[in-house]
């Protein structure tokens, strides 16, 4: 009876283990907004290019695009501000990223 009676409380520790993963897990999940449209991301800092893919996922057949990354309400100084390939900005819930692409067709 003793073993069963172990066995039941390390399935209770490990459900214990699992809601607090999931606990941790939307703690991770910061809310932005990327052109309008509400986005949900696991990293505190984003990319240039990450951003940018976020808001254009499909090429549409521009080759070379070039975009323009603006941002604010980050959690940085500063908390505004333009982005340039390459660079990252530190982000919280709430943050705000508006992003344009031009390129030839």
């Amino acid at each position: 009876m003793r073993a069963q009676r172990g066995r039941f409380e390390r399935k209770k520790m490990s459900n214990l283990q699992e809601q607090n993963q999931k606990t941790t897990d939307k703690e991770k999940a910061l809310h932005i907004t990327v052109n309008s449209r509400p986005k949900v991301v696991d990293q505190e800092v984003l990319s240039f290019e990450q951003i940018a893919a976020l808001a254009f996922p499909n090429p549409d057949g521009i080759q070379n695009p070039i975009f323009t990354v603006t941002f604010k309400d980050a959690d940085q100084k500063p908390s505004a501000g333009t982005l340039i390939a390459g660079e990252s900005v530190k982000i919280k819930n709430g943050t705000i990223f508006n992003v344009t692409r031009t390129g030839q067709s």
